[in-house]
């Protein structure tokens, strides 16, 4: 099998060809060039890898906001905002890595589990992976056990009005009670 280095010298006087516009089929010239390189070593198989962005798959913002749930204008907030990042542009639709739905369901259940964007910045690292605090997130545990309790207790209060065999709610002592409570809790905020 010949070598490398004589497979190019014999390549350089098809060189301004392959980046012309002559190009058979249409063909991108890194195809061209891996195709030309393999005739020329006498029909023996000539691997060529290519680490190249535009041979990933990418996908598109429509692609995205059906996979993902989010709305364009979703996207495009986020990506303003730092959290995600579009890698191309197809025409003037952006393009995105599939990673990105990976991120997209990080945002939401930070979202959801009532993180601000910052703190979702924040716990996303510049790669766009989880750097997930293991503090911030049991902090966030205990605001969320705080929040759950006060609801119980407004989900009671709510079901014990409804159902009150008393003629009026006034005349109701536990109902006096549970307005007491929420007068300080509504001092206290």
């Amino acid at each position: 099998m010949p070598s490398v280095a004589s497979i190019i010298d014999k390549a350089r006087p098809v060189t301004p060809r392959i980046w012309g516009r002559a190009r058979p089929g249409g063909q991108s010239v890194v195809n061209f060039m891996a195709q030309t390189l393999t005739d020329m070593s006498n029909r023996r198989s000539l691997r060529i890898q290519a680490s190249l962005r535009s041979t990933m798959k990418f996908l598109d913002i429509r692609e995205v906001c059906e996979k993902s749930g989010f709305t364009a204008s979703a996207l495009r907030y986020y990506e303003d905002a730092g959290l995600v990042q579009s890698v191309a542009r197809r025409g003037l639709r952006r393009q995105y890595e599939p990673s990105t739905l990976k991120q997209l369901a990080l945002i939401a259940m930070g979202r959801r589990a009532g993180f601000s964007l910052r703190d979702i910045r924040q716990i996303l690292n510049k790669n766009g992976s989880p750097g997930l605090p293991r503090d911030t997130l049991h902090a966030k545990a205990d605001e969320l056990d705080a929040q759950i309790a006060e609801l119980s207790a407004l989900r009671d209060t709510l079901r014990h009005v409804a159902d009150c065999p008393a003629r009026s709610h006034f005349a109701c002592e536990r109902f006096q009670t549970l307005m007491r409570y929420a007068q300080r809790d509504v001092a206290r905020h």
